[in-house]
């Protein structure tokens, strides 16, 4: 696999189709943020509850990563937000 050049990050995060995708995570984390708000992750339990969250929590760090990796290649789309 050969490298990956700056200028091919760049072509790539202004692509449509990465543009959409990324509108598509970003609306997945703020899905997951109005889940939260709205208690869907209180379990019967102190320990369901726990789980509930913890799992949350690790689908919003891969979300936010993903958001932040796709922003860096393009500096233009921190701007958007």
């Amino acid at each position: 696999m050969g490298n990956i050049t700056e200028q091919d990050r760049l072509e790539w995060a202004q692509n449509p189709v990465t543009k959409a995708f990324l509108q598509q995570l970003t609306e997945s984390r703020q899905e997951a943020m109005e889940s939260w708000a709205k208690e869907y992750f209180v379990g019967s339990t102190l320990e369901e509850g726990a789980i509930r969250n913890a799992t949350a929590l690790g689908g919003m760090r891969v979300l936010n990563d993903l958001i932040a990796q796709i922003e860096s290649c393009d500096p233009s789309q921190g701007d958007a937000e």
